[in-house]
């Protein structure tokens, strides 16, 4: 599983430099770096960015990797390795997959709607990481945390299980409003993220409170 990571973390990293190398010798002074909510480009910035954005996913994995030997539960961490880096395989893919799409904008200038290719994104990335929620332990750093998921094994478990299915749908949910409603996508998706995220906490709290009152009544 380590060789098969940084293999492919190794491929999406030289994509994302040969992308940006192709674009760079292509282009003018700047790049569309920003779209408004018509799908029109609105922010610009000089293009020796693109040689920036590769280094993006060598240095996101870095950070979490420093993140994952800082966490206090390394147990759980070692239980759920597969899980961990299916999660930074995932970050390191949504950036080359950016990394990819700034230089096609960069080439081919109004060619591509931003409006369905930005939320589509975001709906993959979130299918994912619903799909591997629940086989992640207890810990601070990945998953629904809060004071009583990070108290309780059982009512972490059962959070995850639930937010994990939440996060699938709402993810494929956002995939198929992003071909259907593009242009109502930045409100659907800030409403369907904020849904997906509050449900697990409150349930996480009525779990809580239900253990409270069974051990009241022993």
């Amino acid at each position: 599983m380590k060789n098969r990571y940084r293999y492919m973390m190794v491929i999406m990293t030289l994509l994302a430099i040969l992308s940006a190398l192709y674009t760079y010798t292509r282009v003018n002074d700047e790049i569309a770096v920003h779209w408004g909510r018509n799908g029109e480009a609105d922010g610009y910035a000089p293009k020796q960015l693109l040689l920036l954005f590769p280094f993006l996913i060598p240095a996101f994995d870095l950070l979490l990797k420093l993140l994952f030997r800082l966490e206090p539960r390394k147990r759980n961490m070692q239980k759920s390795s597969s899980g961990y880096a299916v999660i930074r395989l995932v970050i390191g893919a949504i950036l080359c997959v950016c990394t990819i799409f700034t230089c096609l904008e960069a080439l081919y200038p109004k060619k591509i709607n931003i409006n369905i290719v930005a939320p589509f994104m975001v709906g993959i990335m979130i299918m994912i990481i619903g799909n591997v929620l629940p086989k992640i332990h207890s810990n601070y750093i990945i998953g629904i945390r809060n004071p009583w998921t990070l108290e309780n094994e059982d009512i972490w478990r059962k959070t995850q299980r639930l937010s994990g299915r939440l996060w699938f749908g709402g993810g494929a949910l956002i995939c198929i409003l992003a071909l259907v409603l593009p242009d109502w996508y930045s409100m659907l998706l800030i409403f369907i993220i904020f849904l997906i995220i509050l449900l697990p906490n409150l349930y996480a709290f009525y779990l809580y409170q239900q253990m409270r009152k069974e051990k009241a009544h022993d």
